[in-house]
């Protein structure tokens, strides 16, 4: 994978908002899609998107489970060229939602079971057909498990 000079992380934002105003990963998540907080998030994000199209190496750093989400990003870059790490997971989510639980220990972060089984049923797998110059699948549970 090449070297990048920016990174879009919906993560990094919504630490960031969180750490602004005083919210736990959680409580920011239960807020409705029309709270001030989400809709800044939402803008930060935005501001996201038309600053990396100064840059030339770009990694969007989200969880994007269907091919309609990726068409999306895409659309933002036209004449792009685009390489997708695929995180491999199916056989390993009951590893997963036990790392989500030690993870909640250390951080605050949470993904409920619930959640995550819904992000399991949408997802879809990244194909040839999406426009990827490169795809490369990864195994991070068995790594994070290894060490």
């Amino acid at each position: 994978m090449k070297h990048y000079d920016y990174k879009i992380s919906s993560d990094d934002i919504v630490d960031e908002i969180c750490k602004k105003y005083n919210l736990s990963y959680s409580q920011y998540f239960k807020l409705k899609y029309k709270n001030p907080i989400r809709v800044e998030q939402r803008n930060r994000f935005d501001q996201a998107i038309e600053e990396s199209k100064q840059h030339e190496n770009v990694v969007w750093d989200l969880t994007n489970l269907t091919r309609n989400c990726r068409a999306r990003i895409m659309r933002h870059y036209p004449d792009a060229e685009f390489h997708a790490i695929e995180f491999a997971f199916k056989g390993w989510e009951k590893e997963i939602l036990k790392l989500s639980h030690d993870r909640f220990k250390l951080t605050g972060k949470f993904i409920p079971p619930e959640v995550f089984t819904d992000m399991c049923e949408r997802y879809e797998p990244v194909s040839e057909n999406e426009g990827f110059t490169e795809k490369k699948s990864v195994n991070m549970i068995s790594l994070i498990l290894a060490a």
